[in-house]
């Protein structure tokens, strides 16, 4: 008979050496490679509508690993289909059936049978991981340049869009969630708002905010808007700083000219978990990281063993259609119905989290038992654990599974971990990263699940 810390040694052997087991075109790409997903036209899927090109954007479903697009509208394509691509099956689906236009006149934001009218989606989409709903907001609607005041959210229970709060969007809205709280947040219409999927209700924080693109830092909980040649830092979720607005300096010559402050065109622009930092691109095999300190861009070359050049941009943006995966730890874009998508990895999961920090310690962090197989006491000793100290627990492909704020914290803190992700849900066996961020120092420690 084995005894329980030998199969948990051994569990943790063949955890740790069994990477290539799962092998696959994106499990297998190194950092700074891309890939291109064969035969991966949206245009393939009936009615393979043009819901790319004209200003759409999208958003990413970490739930079921897809990028899901929405969009026509305006002078371009009637049709408001909802399409999604998954990176587990790299194939794409089309989610639902678009509205008849049969006897439709004049130009309304809703159609006969309820549901949004097609429009340009800029940056107005997001999900909404703590209800499992896509939202949408604002955007120049199918056939002609109006409005849609209204908040719509995607509804994979109901299969079909449900219409929400009137925020008297414009054309446009900007939209961005929050992991670290749950809540959504939208610029346009009535100004900077938040929502509270508990309560299913919006509050109006600010009168407005500067930006052709949001995205969120949920670290040290900023609302980042990017535009040509600046970045502006709205201080959200606790944060008492005051934020600001800051001239962008750097690798600028690929990102700036993108944003043409007439046409609320937008390049991508996504926080990503395991750098802390945001990621931009606009075309071809090279990204942009903006470092929040300095307010410069760095541009970083592909990898010396990449073989795969993304195609250029779309003509009008590509917004909400570059986004990150959690799951995969990988970038997905499409810029075109009428071609493949791309798929880039930029960090090395674990590894990079483990090495962001010089100041990383295991002697003020604990872990007991570990491994261990059903509860773990997280021990930590500092005094003066300041307002914004945080304990997060990552799973080994760098996805945020679990998040607590330490407010007011002095002397010994303990957690009891149950093995179970923020919404509640059992994990799985595996090696998972324990963070504390306390007054700019970061100590972690790795903790093995072994049932």
């Amino acid at each position: 008979m084995y005894s329980r810390f030998a199969i948990s040694t051994l569990f943790l052997i063949i955890f740790l050496t069994s990477s290539s087991v799962f092998c696959g075109p994106v499990e297998d790409l190194k950092p700074g490679e891309w890939y291109e997903v064969p035969n991966s036209h949206l245009a393939s899927v009936p009615p393979g509508g043009n819901v790319i090109a004209p200003w759409s954007g999208g958003a990413f479903d970490t739930k079921r690993n897809q990028l899901i697009v929405w969009g026509g509208g305006h002078g371009d394509y009637a049709g408001n289909e909802v399409y999604a691509f998954n990176l587990d099956s790299l194939k794409w689906s089309r989610l639902t059936n678009p509205s008849s236009i049969a006897g439709v006149t004049g130009c309304l934001p809703i159609m006969p049978d309820s549901q949004p009218t097609s429009r340009h989606t800029y940056c107005g989409m997001d999900y909404v991981e703590s209800e499992d709903r896509v939202f949408a907001g604002g955007g120049f609607i199918w056939p002609c340049a109006n409005g849609d005041p209204w908040t719509w959210f995607f509804d994979y229970t109901l299969n079909k869009w449900v219409k929400g709060a009137n925020l008297g969007f414009g054309s446009r809205a900007f939209a961005a969630y929050d992991p670290s709280t749950g809540h959504l947040w939208c610029n346009g219409g009535t100004g900077l708002n938040e929502y509270d999927p508990t309560t299913k209700t919006w509050t109006r924080r600010y009168l407005t905010v500067s930006g052709q693109i949001l995205a969120i830092d949920p670290v040290n909980h900023w609302l980042v808007g990017l535009a040509r040649g600046t970045v502006r830092y709205t201080p959200i979720a606790g944060n008492t700083s005051s934020g600001g607005i800051y001239n962008t300096s750097g690798d600028t010559s690929v990102i700036n000219p993108v944003m043409n402050p007439s046409d609320y065109c937008a390049p991508g622009f996504v926080w990503d978990p395991i750098i802390n930092k945001f990621v931009s691109w606009s075309g071809g095999a090279n990204v942009y990281i903006l470092d929040q300190t300095t307010h410069a861009f760095t541009k970083l070359s592909p990898a010396a063993s990449n073989k795969v050049i993304p195609t250029a941009a779309a003509a009008q943006g590509t917004y909400g259609r570059f986004r990150y995966s959690p799951k995969s730890n990988v970038y997905v874009v499409v810029n075109s119905k009428d071609e493949n998508v791309f798929i880039y990895r930029l960090a090395d999961k674990l590894t990079n989290m483990e090495s962001i920090s010089a100041k990383s310690l295991k002697s003020n962090l604990s872990i007991t038992p570990n491994p261990f197989n059903g509860t773990a006491a997280i021990t930590f000793s500092l005094a003066g654990i300041n307002l914004n100290s945080k304990l997060e627990i990552f799973s080994s492909d760098g996805r945020l599974v679990k998040y607590v704020a330490l407010k007011n914290q002095n002397g010994l803190f303990i957690h009891k971990w149950n093995a179970v992700d923020k919404n509640g849900a059992l994990l799985p066996n595996g090696l998972y990263l324990v963070r504390i961020t306390s007054a700019g120092a970061i100590y972690q420690n790795k903790a093995v699940l072994a049932r």
